[in-house]
């Protein structure tokens, strides 16, 4: 049985109202250290400082990176250690040799640093090539499991990245596709996304931020609204790397 609109919306409202962290980045000039917590600062220019891409200049004026799906900048710490890793490490992963054991490491402790800093197991850390792929990939193995005439949801607040690869499973499996609108102001309409919700809605995309826009969306709002339909909800970040 359908949950009562006004049930969603109240819970929704309860995620609405927690307080939220200051963001700092974007434009260029100078900024004064953000407070995101009681005892955290966060220096814009000292992070800025540490990416060399922000120092570039397109027709004398600073250079602004508005598409980050398109090639995320990485900082000076980046750079040194995969300028190390090519000098004394390159190869393939699964061998007996030297270079092969380094890599395999590595890959594992950068596996238990990301699991931990998602304060997850890292056996459900996955590394891949980019976020088309990825999600192509985890598509293909979940198509297996829609019917035909399940419906998935998705935006148009999100990068096609999180768009084509359930289109194609939907068609594979003759599943239903429902689109979610957003507002004015560029952010999920919940009204829209609640209306496209229902006892045949198997999965739910979204986007954790706009890209176009730079508006955070509101994971915690989509996961209680698709949770009540035990829909599996896949939200995507690439927008904000």
């Amino acid at each position: 049985m359908r949950p009562h609109r006004s049930r969603v919306l109240e819970r929704w409202a309860l995620y609405r109202r927690r307080p939220t962290r200051g963001r700092g980045g974007g434009g260029q000039g100078s900024r004064a250290p953000v407070t995101v917590g009681s005892n955290v600062t966060f220096d814009v220019e000292a992070v800025r400082a540490r990416f060399p891409a922000l120092k570039r200049e397109v027709a004398g004026r600073p250079a602004v990176f508005a598409d980050a799906p398109g090639g995320t900048q990485v900082p000076f710490e980046v750079i040194e250690a995969m300028t190390a890793y090519y000098k004394r490490s390159n190869a393939n992963r699964g061998g007996e040799f030297i270079t092969t054991i380094e890599t395999d490491e590595i890959v594992e402790s950068v596996r238990s640093a990301v699991a931990d800093f998602l304060n997850c197991d890292s056996s459900e850390v996955v590394f891949g090539p980019n976020m088309t792929t990825l999600a192509f990939a985890l598509s293909r193995s979940l198509v297996r499991e829609l019917e035909e005439g399940d419906e998935i949801v998705v935006t148009r607040l999100d990068h096609d990245a999180n768009i084509s690869p359930w289109l194609a499973a939907a068609e594979d499996a003759g599943a239903i596709v429902r689109w979610v609108d957003f507002s004015s102001d560029f952010r999920l309409d919940l009204d829209s996304l609640d209306s496209s919700l229902n006892e045949r809605t198997r999965r739910a995309r979204a986007t954790s931020g706009g890209v176009a826009a730079g508006k955070e969306v509101g994971e915690a709002e989509v996961t209680v609204v698709t949770s009540w339909w035990r829909a599996r909800f896949f939200p995507t970040n690439c927008g904000w790397c």
